[in-house]
């Protein structure tokens, strides 16, 4: 999935201040303009970055904004991370799974996709089977870091709590959001036994669906979803790999 436009800014606010001249110090306008971005959602992302330490907002006469010692010292890393599930015949995977230990430097395409979390009231409904649950995480994290007060709904299925991958990244996450619920399905295990079923969830009137996973689980969750009174066009998707499925109207 493509990064939110709240991170999207972040980062390159904080790569415009790692190249600035340090005496001649940037106003959040200034770098709405320069980023040709609205002033608005750069104030937004300056105060996280203030939040979190890696950018300092002088205010008065002469301010603006710099980075901070550990702004200076951050990494990439350190604001974007991959999550790589071993596969049993996964080639890429257990290469990575068995060769890239801590400090190993690897080479990684800019993030891509056709899904990417849009602004707005309606309520959101956030589902997920395996891996799938990456993209989701990051949206989840979105939303906590913005505060969003929206209903936000996580369904999750997987095979066990064992290999719910990031799953206490999503149980924080979910938990700290106003109108957070979550509801995990795992074949083997509780608190839901089996496969994911939306029989007696509470699916919100006029939500906005994101889902990620298997093809076959995506088709069945689709369908559920369509006959709960979700309207079609608000179900986004996204494919780990080639994308053979294209839901019907």
């Amino acid at each position: 999935m493509r990064l939110t436009a709240f991170t999207d800014i972040s980062l390159r606010i904080v790569m415009r201040l790692a190249v600035a001249d340090p005496h001649d110090l940037l106003t959040t306008r200034v770098a709405a303009d320069l980023l040709a971005v609205p002033y608005t959602h750069a104030a937004k992302a300056v105060a996280r970055l203030s939040e979190l330490g890696v950018v300092e907002a002088r205010r008065g006469r002469g301010g603006g904004l710099q980075l901070t010692a550990a702004g200076r010292e951050a990494t990439v890393g350190g604001l974007r991370r991959i999550t790589v599930k071993r596969a049993g015949d996964g080639e890429v995977s257990s290469l990575l799974h068995a060769t890239a230990g801590e400090g190993v430097e690897l080479t990684l395409s800019a993030p891509f996709g056709d899904v990417a979390l849009d602004g707005g009231e309606a309520p959101l409904v956030l589902v997920s089977a395996g891996i799938g649950c990456t993209p989701i995480t990051a949206m989840l994290e979105h939303l906590a870091l913005t505060g969003d007060p929206r209903r936000v709904l996580v369904l999750h299925a997987d095979r066990s709590p064992a290999a719910h991958a990031l799953r206490a990244d999503m149980e924080r996450l979910a938990d700290a959001l106003p109108g957070g619920e979550r509801i995990f399905w795992y074949e083997e295990g509780h608190p839901r036994t089996g496969r994911m079923s939306l029989e007696e969830v509470d699916i919100p009137a006029g939500a906005v669906v994101y889902m990620c996973g298997p093809v076959p689980f995506m088709r069945a969750a689709r369908g559920e979803l369509i006959a709960a009174g979700v309207a079609p066009r608000d179900i986004h998707y996204e494919v780990f790999g080639p994308d053979l499925w294209l839901g019907a109207a």
